[in-house]
């Protein structure tokens, strides 16, 4: 498990388009969780850190096809991309 942290994160999300201090938990290929580096490091004390150092991090890749809610593949893919 890796935390993508200490970036600018781009999330997508309508509600939250945007973190200063973001943080990506990913596990394997998939995303688990996003959100702000102070709090992801407290959930995920054992994950392997990665410092973005300020760089953006933004999503490479996401799924356009409808798939079934028990598809493995409907988790998102753990395809980000960092800018420093």
């Amino acid at each position: 498990m890796f935390i993508i942290g200490n970036g600018r994160v781009i999330t997508r999300d309508a509600e939250t388009p945007y973190l200063s201090e973001g943080a990506v938990v990913t596990d394997g290929i998939l995303i688990k969780e996003v959100g702000q580096t102070a709090a992801m490091g407290g959930k995920y004390p054992d994950a392997e850190f990665i410092d973005a150092r300020g760089g953006v991090v933004m999503p490479g890749r996401e799924f356009d096809r409808p798939r079934g809610e028990n598809d493995p593949q409907s988790r998102i893919e753990a395809k980000f991309f960092v800018k420093f």
